[in-house]
């Protein structure tokens, strides 16, 4: 059956499961929020050619779940909703950092297919580092083919950019639009990297607070580790 919630859906424990997503449309009229545990929210359905499919916003906001399997898109995506999530606080980004706990970050592989998410809000807490559609990516992490058209990032943290705040995998044929506004290691598409960036670009505008380091149009900072490449 279809699923329209009106109001608000936050869900903390317990799990949602839709082993046949393409005939139940699924959609929530307020705010969404998850919280990371895994496989908390799943309308992924069966894998197909060995990835879950990602089929609107709320599939998007259900990989902080998953984060070591393998996505794609199935087609376009509308994120203008996000902006009203949460109380404006938006999109909650996929992956944090901790190095005690490395699993916490993006670890599996993101495919866009060539599609696009458009209107992605991201305004994190006061001080939240690492703020992207991805927070912070591992080193066996690939993130390919996507465009994030008119973000909105903005925070007073560090590590912040359109599509991953603090790259440590691969991002290849993959752009950004919009806006990015952050504290030190700010860029459009990463924030910093220590990983490979080839065949991307970003052309977002990226601004900085007083006292902010590290700041670039396409990533923040790379270190002598990271790869560019066209």
């Amino acid at each position: 059956a279809n699923v329209a919630i009106t109001n608000n859906y936050s869900q903390a424990g317990g799990h949602w499961i839709d082993a046949n997503p393409a005939s139940h449309a699924f959609s929530v009229g307020g705010s969404f929020s998850l919280t990371a545990d895994a496989g908390l929210f799943n309308r992924f359905g069966a894998r197909i050619n060995g990835a879950y499919q990602v089929r609107d916003v709320y599939d998007l906001q259900a990989i902080a779940g998953f984060l070591s399997d393998d996505f794609r898109l199935a087609g376009n995506l509308n994120a203008s909703s996000t902006a009203n999530w949460l109380g404006g606080v938006g999109f909650d980004p996929l992956g944090t950092e901790d190095e005690a706990h490395p699993e916490y970050g993006f670890t599996g592989t993101f495919d866009g297919a060539g599609f696009t998410i458009s209107d992605l809000a991201i305004h994190g807490l006061s001080s939240s580092d690492g703020l992207g559609l991805f927070g912070f990516t591992g080193k066996d992490a690939l993130i390919s083919n996507v465009g994030l058209l008119n973000v909105n990032v903005t925070g007073n943290g560090n590590s912040i950019a359109g599509l991953v705040g603090g790259n440590s995998g691969k991002i290849s044929n993959s752009y950004v639009t919009g806006t990015v506004g952050g504290g030190s290691f700010t860029g459009g598409l990463a924030g910093w990297s220590d990983g490979e960036i080839k065949n991307s670009y970003a052309s977002a505008s990226v601004t900085s607070g007083a006292g902010s380091s590290y700041v670039g149009g396409l990533a923040g900072y790379t270190t002598e580790n990271a790869g560019i490449r066209n």
